[in-house]
Formats: C-alpha cells, sequence, structure tokens
C-alpha cells in the first residue's frame, strides 16, 4: 500500500519521506480495523511542525470534508488529536496526540470496553434461553457457555493490563 502522488493535487506532493510515514499510520489504522482516512489525517498531524486546521487537512491529502470531519471526529474521540487554539483564526486546528498511554485508553474507553459489556450482556441473554431450552445438545452448550463466561471474565481482567502493558 502507497499513497499515489498521482491521486494528490500537483502542487501538494509528498516527500518520500512523509509517504512512508502516512502509510505506516495506514497499517497501523487498517490494523485496528479503521478506513484509510483516519491514519491518513493522523499520519498528516504527526508529522506537521504546526496545528492544521480542516481545510488544510482537506487540501494536503485530497480527501472529501465529510471524510476528514468524520475522521477527525473519530480521532477526537478517541484522543489521538487535539484542539490547537490560534489567535485570530476562527477555525478549528488540530495537533497529534504523542502520549500513547492517552491513545490506547481512549481506543480501550471507544472500541474495546463497550464490546466487552456487550459480550457480557448476550452471555447474560444465553443463560436466560438455555433455562427455558430443551435442546438435545444442552448438556454440551452449557460446557461451552462456562468457557464463555471463563473468557468473558478473563478478557474484563486482562483489558486494562494490555493496555498499561502496550505503553512501558
Amino acid at each position: 500500500m502507497t499513497i499515489a502522488s498521482s491521486s494528490l493535487p500537483e502542487t501538494n506532493r509528498f516527500s518520500l519521506i512523509e509517504k512512508e510515514i502516512l502509510e505506516l499510520f495506514v497499517q497501523l489504522a487498517a490494523v485496528i480495523s479503521y478506513p484509510r482516512s483516519i491514519g491518513e489525517l493522523y499520519g498528516i498531524l504527526f508529522i506537521s511542525p504546526d496545528p492544521m486546521c480542516t481545510d488544510d487537512l482537506i487540501e494536503r491529502l485530497g480527501m472529501s470534508k465529510g471524510s476528514a470531519s468524520q475522521g477527525l471526529k473519530v480521532l477526537r474521540t478517541l484522543g489521538a488529536i487535539k484542539t490547537v487554539y490560534i489567535p485570530g483564526d476562527r477555525r478549528g486546528h488540530y495537533q497529534a496526540e504523542l502520549n500513547v498511554r492517552k491513545i490506547i485508553s481512549g481506543f480501550m474507553r471507544q472500541q474495546v470496553a463497550p464490546n466487552l459489556a456487550e459480550a457480557h450482556e448476550r452471555l447474560e441473554r444465553i443463560d436466560e434461553l438455555l433455562k427455558s431450552d430443551e435442546d438435545p445438545n444442552r448438556d454440551w452448550i452449557l460446557l461451552r457457555l462456562r468457557d464463555l463466561h471463563r473468557w468473558s471474565k478473563n478478557s474484563e481482567k486482562l483489558a486494562p493490563l494490555v493496555a498499561k502493558l502496550l505503553v512501558k
């Protein structure tokens, strides 16, 4: 995967180093199932020496306003970028958050925790269904359900530890 300079406006070519850094963040975004635009936005803010406004990001990356706005919203929610005030400029400007602990904490809070909570609720619904179910494999299902409960409990304990390990 490389960012083709032909898809960028002629005046906004990226240096080889910028392309590689952007591609690194695009790959990292893909690993956690985020769209390419999220990686590109974070990457360009990461390598920019100055805060950038939405219009500058759109122009530099050649992306739509909707894609940029949505991506910035996701990055703000995760705590991966911060809003910076520029005196005399009414536009919002953004800068990459460099504190990995904050970024991972935001990801865990926004992505992992809700999924673990949803899995726990689903297991409770399955428990309720099994109380009245006459499935011939009921005993086998109960054994598997016990495994799922154990996995769920371990995941809830493990998630905060993983977050701490990743930032050391």
